[in-house]
């Protein structure tokens, strides 16, 4: 988490769905879970939301193109599902980390080599001249 007082601190813009697509995505949805396909009617009085697919942290947009109506039990799956995934892929990279740290660096001698010999001539000149010492 950012603190507020930093200033690499920038405060994501709610992006909401207007109410003249959500209308009109219910409409076109025949006021049906896009999920579950339950049917919203008089008598059962289901509750529809409409759900970013991109999500607005990610840039996702208020269009009809990132919009999924469905309704409050799917969309509360579809969050948990997403929730699940986000903790097994954490999860995973913690532990490739563990290799990914642990893998042996290149002699120096090779990576002075590859520095010197096999760099085009033009591109050493930019090398820094710490990096090639460090590499000896």
């Amino acid at each position: 988490m950012h603190d507020t007082k930093t200033k690499d601190f920038k405060p994501i813009a709610m992006v909401r769905f207007s109410r003249n697509l959500r209308k009109t995505l219910y409409r076109k949805a025949s006021y049906t879970c896009q999920c579950c396909g339950t049917k919203r009617t008089a008598k059962n009085n289901l509750v529809l939301t409409l759900h970013h697919i991109v999500p607005s942290s990610y840039g996702g947009l208020g269009t009809a193109e990132n919009a999924l109506v469905c309704c409050i039990d799917c969309h509360i799956n579809i969050h948990h599902y997403i929730n699940k995934l986000q903790n097994l892929l954490y999860t995973f990279w913690e532990d490739l980390k563990i290799y990914i740290l642990d893998l042996p660096n290149a002699p120096k001698k090779c990576k002075k080599r590859f520095l010197t010999q096999r760099a085009p001539q033009a591109h050493i000149d930019y090398i820094p001249k710490q990096q090639l010492a460090n590499a000896a």
